[in-house]
């Protein structure tokens, strides 16, 4: 398998089941038990799973986005965004060396900013990688980028 743990991330409070091969294998765990743990809410385990050294979340919404961020940085980095302790005790444990996000949809239906996407790229420890080869405009897309300027200006950061 490529991934030691796959993180699906719908946006939505609580999560929902995603048809995909896989999905209940153990370190499959849906997004919203993951912020959840990582913004300290008290009915959640106060320790994580943090094992998995390839990570792959699956969506192009801003918690997608902000899942990645969390697994990808370094637990220091996070420290001004005032993480309960526990959370930064572990992260500090985090084995993942590796965190790709990949998209049902297409750039022009991404679900975050620009600004999001280029913070990724901040980190000394963060490579944000782009395979041109994956984008692909329908005419959906292309009419949504023509329409909508975030839409676009995302297109265009990934491009």
């Amino acid at each position: 398998s490529f991934y030691d743990a796959v993180i699906f991330s719908t946006g939505a409070e609580a999560d929902r089941a995603l048809d995909i091969p896989g999905i209940e294998l153990d370190g499959s765990y849906g997004a919203a038990e993951f912020v959840s743990w990582y913004d300290g809410h008290p009915e959640v385990p106060r320790t994580w799973p943090l094992t998995a050294e390839k990570v792959a979340v699956l969506g192009v919404g801003n918690v997608a986005l902000d899942v990645a961020r969390v697994l990808a940085k370094t637990a220091d980095e996070l420290l001004p965004t005032e993480i309960p302790d526990n959370v930064y005790q572990g992260l500090k444990a985090n084995k993942a060396l590796e965190v790709h996000v990949f998209g049902r949809r297409g750039p022009a239906q991404a679900k975050f900013s620009p600004m999001e996407l280029r913070e990724l790229d901040h980190s000394p420890n963060i490579e944000v990688i782009v395979n041109p080869e994956d984008i692909e405009y329908d005419e959906g897309s292309i009419a949504t980028r023509r329409e909508n300027k975030q839409a676009n200006m995302v297109a265009q950061t990934l491009e």
